[in-house]
């Protein structure tokens, strides 16, 4: 397993990570993140699916750039580990 990376959050569309594989993604911020599977920009229209604080998802088939934005700019990050 890979060391998580953290990435603040912003409201600003920003990426998070480009996986290669299966990974957990983790919001430890109060506000909601919008996760976009894509290279395009992540928005609170434009997204794959969307985490409230402290919910994590596993994503097993995917690969490629995870991009990601907050509903508002707090003190929590998201946390996102690859399963390889």
């Amino acid at each position: 397993m890979a060391a998580p990376t953290s990435t603040n959050s912003t409201t600003s569309s920003t990426t998070l990570a480009t996986v290669t594989g299966p990974f957990v993604i983790e919001n430890t911020d109060a506000n909601r993140l919008y996760v976009l599977l894509h290279s395009g920009t992540a928005s609170a229209t434009n997204f794959s699916f969307s985490l409230a604080q402290n919910e994590n998802a596993e994503i097993t088939a995917y690969r490629g750039v995870v991009k990601g934005i907050w509903a508002g700019d707090g003190s929590g990050a998201a946390l996102l580990t690859e399963l390889y």
